[in-house]
This record gives structure tokens, sequence and C-alpha cells, in this order.
């Protein structure tokens, strides 16, 4: 391709800012949820309760059935 060490050099510059730039980018988008935390909301309905209860009972046979003896 023939280009000089200036060509190169420059290319390298280049490439760096560029991943300089994602980097950068990238860190300030994982800041998001620090900065401006999406509130969760939960509905309690008529068969919520029976739902928390099936759950909590699989929960809790699950717990039982660990074996601690080790």
């Amino acid at each position: 391709m023939g280009l000089d060490k200036g060509g190169i050099m420059i290319i390298d510059r280049y490439t760096k800012f560029v991943f300089t730039l994602i980097a950068i980018s990238l860190f300030v988008i994982s800041l998001n949820p620090w900065i401006a935390p999406t509130k969760a909301y939960a509905e309690w309905g008529s068969g919520s309760e029976r739902i928390l209860q099936t759950g909590l009972s699989g929960i809790a046979k699950a717990v039982r059935q660990i074996d601690c003896s080790r």
C-alpha cells in the first residue's frame, strides 16, 4: 500500500481517538442507573396474594430439601 511512517501514525492516532471516544461513551452510559434511576412500580391485584403464597411455599419446600449435614 505504500504508507509511510507519517501515514501510519495518523491512522494510529485516529484509531486511538475513536477507541477512547467509545470507551468514554460506554462509561457515561454505565453511569445512567446512578444518575437517573428508573422507578419500579408494582400492582397488587386480587390474585396476587395467592400467587405470592404459592411462590413462597415453593421456596420453603426447596429450602427444607437442602442437605446441610455435610
